[in-house]
């Protein structure tokens, strides 16, 4: 029996009215009558659809095309089950036989760049988006989706100038204002990334009636907020959305906002779905992997298996696009790709050893995409480089072309997976080698890295499987030190808000490295020590206050937890030297502020544990001269915590050796840490040289 154009009008009826239970029903006792019937297929495959069930679906969309391969909508469908399945190879091939049916459907074009998008074939998503609004350029969904695109080649210019197009013609598209956000934010323009956020907001409102895609909405603004240091307010959105529950990668998200105002109920809550992602493919263009080297529980494996995973959506199958070979009487040409050369700890720790390098022998170069930044250290390090060049403006594939460009031997990235990360320019392997260290503190798992500078402390010998890279030991620590930091002039205890009797703990680590656990080792340590207080640094006042009532949970009187503005590093280095005993976090631990105090001369009760990220304070422990203060159980980091609180005989010889160190141990000798540095990238040389592959290599000391 043929279908009659009024059943057909009967089901497009109930689709309209969103009634897709009885759409599903009508369309199964039609077909019972009419097995054949393409359109019954297609209708009842777009029910299933609808109805969260594709696995069902895509069976009687197939079934539709085979009956009618001729129609170019029945294709589109298919492909859109396709993509909700997550077959974006087959959803490609399904778009093209539809396009070859209906070349000029603008609607398939655009959602065949979004394919491509995925299948991060930039080059060519570009392409057909530029078809799609050649044909219209008024269709909004195309140029909202090459703004994407254009984000995520870091072609920042010409992505904003689109989505602030979309956005004058309909300004009533919260997916647009998510896009000129993220440009905003990678831009250092945080107030108006924030600002971005907040126009989300008010398009979607309050979280009554929540949807899954309102959610969805939601926690994109809460990423934005999360994005431009607005944490409290990112905190508020993910307590009330509550879709982690759906998506591993997005509690992490959640996680990182929730330790950053020391919500430690939020955090345990996604935890397990945290450790969950290190085992799964991470889906392309989202989150970071950042957060989980702060997750208590996940072992350097995982933390293998997450970063392989991440590192995934960023590989591409190319020719190496080196364009120059290197000739052999002139120098090694290093480059340092980079955010951090800022008023930031990487910069503040190697500044001095970028102008330690050896001119004769080392050409050196930067690859900056730092935010615009001034002042006098910005000057010292623009200084510390033969080469300054700026890539900010520049897109991934011409960043990678212009390290090629200039002949870079050795490239390092000294940011990594963290922050602003752009490290994916080096995936089409610009240069000879190409390594990382200092940034990122664990395995970027990335196919592109030959090697990891680390050192026997933060990596032992038989740990090799944990890391992507193969490991290059420096022969005493892996973190540089800069020599000719300046120190500001001491004030009294009081003028820093402390009482000038007592003793002092502090941890100048910032909020999301302190867990419950540790937090509750200060709390005992202050409850055992008479007149003792603890002295933080202030980073969130939601924060603040978290720390706050805890302590007065456990009868600690307010005014003995003394929290410390931000300053400029010469006056935080000046006031570190006013506390008795710095205390490490877990499990990521201190690293710069590791250094920091010791310059201070004020001794560290470090924690070590499994991972990288937990084992820089034992390095720079062991590299000062004081391995004695590593702790290696919780319990044992507060029996030698209270132990140095409560001797003030052995607290005095841990201070006289920590101000000794400054002077006497490798930790802070800056110029023998740049030639331990410049053997190993000479030792990488020579092994690529002489045409050996990438392998395991111990730096000799002199």
């Amino acid at each position: 029996m043929a279908i009659t154009r009024e059943a057909v009008d009967e089901l497009l009826g109930l689709c309209a009215a969103t009634r897709f239970a009885a759409m599903e029903e009508r369309a199964r006792t039609l077909l019972a009558s009419d097995p054949d019937a393409a359109i019954l297929h297609e209708l009842l495959g777009i029910a299933l659809t609808a109805q969260a069930r594709p696995v069902e679906a895509i069976d009687e969309l197939r079934r539709a095309i085979e009956i009618e391969p001729n129609d170019a909508q029945f294709w589109e469908n298919f492909a859109l089950c396709q993509r909700q399945l997550g077959d974006f190879e087959g959803c490609e091939v399904s778009l093209c036989r539809s396009l070859a049916l209906r070349p000029r459907s603008v609607e398939t074009l655009t959602l065949l760049g979004s394919v491509l998008r995925s299948l991060r074939r930039y080059d060519e998503a570009a392409d057909r988006l530029r078809q799609a609004l050649a044909l219209d350029p008024n269709y909004l969904a195309a140029r909202l989706n090459l703004s994407n695109v254009l984000l995520d080649c870091a072609d920042y210019g010409e992505a904003e100038t689109l989505v602030r197009q979309v956005i004058a013609a309909n300004p009533a598209l919260p997916h647009a204002y998510a896009c000129l956000g993220a440009i905003l934010i990678e831009t250092g323009r945080h107030g108006e990334g924030a600002a971005a956020a907040e126009a989300i907001l008010k398009i979607v409102g309050g979280p009554d009636q929540l949807s899954d895609s309102k959610a969805d909405l939601l926690d994109l603004a809460a990423g934005l907020l999360a994005s431009a240091d607005k944490n409290s307010a990112a905190a508020q959105i993910y307590r009330t959305t509550t879709a982690y529950r759906n998506s591993a990668v997005r509690a992490t998200a959640v996680m990182w906002v929730a330790r950053r105002v020391c919500d430690w109920d939020l955090a345990s809550r996604v935890e397990a779905e945290c450790r969950a992602a290190t085992k799964k493919p991470w889906p392309s263009g989202v989150g970071s992997i950042f957060p989980l080297l702060a997750v208590p529980g996940i072992g350097p494996d995982s933390l293998l298996s997450a970063a392989r995973y991440f590192a995934q959506n960023f590989a591409v199958e190319q020719q190496p696009i080196r364009a120059t070979a290197r000739d052999p009487r002139k120098r090694l040409r290093i480059g340092y790709l980079t955010r951090d050369l800022g008023n930031l700890p990487v910069a503040q720790l190697a500044v001095g050893a970028f102008e330690a390098h050896d001119r004769s022998r080392f050409e050196v170069f930067a690859y900056d995409y730092t935010p615009l930044s001034t002042g006098a250290f910005r000057t010292r390090l623009e200084s510390a480089f033969e080469h300054m060049i700026r890539i900010d403006t520049l897109s991934h594939d011409e960043a990678a072309r212009r390290i090629s460009e200039d002949g870079c031997d050795v490239v390092i990235d000294l940011t990594g997976w963290t922050t602003g990360s752009r490290s994916r320019i080096l995936a089409t392997r610009p240069a000879a080698i190409q390594a990382q260290w200092l940034g990122y503190p664990g395995t970027m798992g990335a196919p592109w890295l030959d090697y990891i500078i680390a050192d026997r402390v933060l990596i032992r010998t038989g740990e090799e499987t944990h890391y992507s890279e193969k490991i290059v030991w420096l022969p005493r620590c892996y973190q540089p030190s800069d020599d000719k930091r300046s120190v500001a002039a001491r004030q009294s205890r009081g003028h820093y808000g402390l009482a000038e009797r007592g003793f002092v703990f502090c941890s100048f680590n910032q909020a999301y490295k302190i867990t419950r656990e540790i937090f509750d080792v200060w709390m005992d340590l202050l409850a055992a020590v008479d007149g003792s207080a603890l002295w933080l640094l202030q980073y969130d006042p939601e924060a603040t206050r978290a720390l706050q009532r805890v302590a007065q949970g456990r009868g600690i009187a307010l005014e003995r937890l003394i929290f410390a503005p931000l300053v400029p590093p010469a006056e935080h280095l000046a006031r570190a030297s006013a506390a008795d005993l710095a205390l490490d976090c877990f499990p990521y631990g201190s690293h710069t502020t590791a250094s920091d105090m010791l310059w201070a001369g004020v001794p560290l009760v470090a924690f070590i544990g499994d991972t990288f990220a937990s084992r820089v304070s034992a390095s720079i422990l062991t590299a000062a001269g004081l391995p004695e203060l590593i702790a290696h159980s919780i319990d044992e980091y507060r029996s030698l915590a209270l132990k140095l609180a409560t001797d003030r005989e052995l607290l005095g010889r841990m201070k006289a050796k920590a101000v000794q160190s400054r002077s006497a141990s490798p930790l802070f000798d800056t110029a023998g840490f740049t030639r331990d540095l410049e053997k190993a990238l000479l030792a990488m040389w020579e092994r690529h040289s002489a045409r050996l592959p990438p392998e395991h290599m111990a730096i000799a000391g002199d």
